[in-house]
């Protein structure tokens, strides 16, 4: 299946409306940047999600680790950045 393309900020808006649809993690948001790569890694994917982070607001963030985890997981085989203009 192909990968939709999308902008860095519309990738970002993506993971914080899937980590909102878990109505437990509601006051969690994925922070930092998507990292571009030069190259696509083994999978297929051309960014990196190393310097994204979670933050909540009324909590510690390690309880949606796993939920976060799987969000990126399927972000990273559905979407690819458009390349830099």
């Amino acid at each position: 299946m192909p990968r939709e393309s999308v902008t860095p900020s519309q990738l970002m808006d993506i993971l914080n409306r899937e980590l909102a649809k878990h109505d437990a993690w509601a006051d969690c948001v994925f922070t930092g940047s998507i990292q571009r790569l030069p190259t696509r890694d083994e999978a297929g994917c051309n960014w990196s999600s190393r310097n994204l982070f979670v933050r909540c607001d009324q909590r510690s963030a390690h309880g949606c680790a796993d939920i976060a985890t799987r969000i990126l997981e399927t972000a990273r085989e559905r979407y690819r950045l458009l390349p830099k203009s």
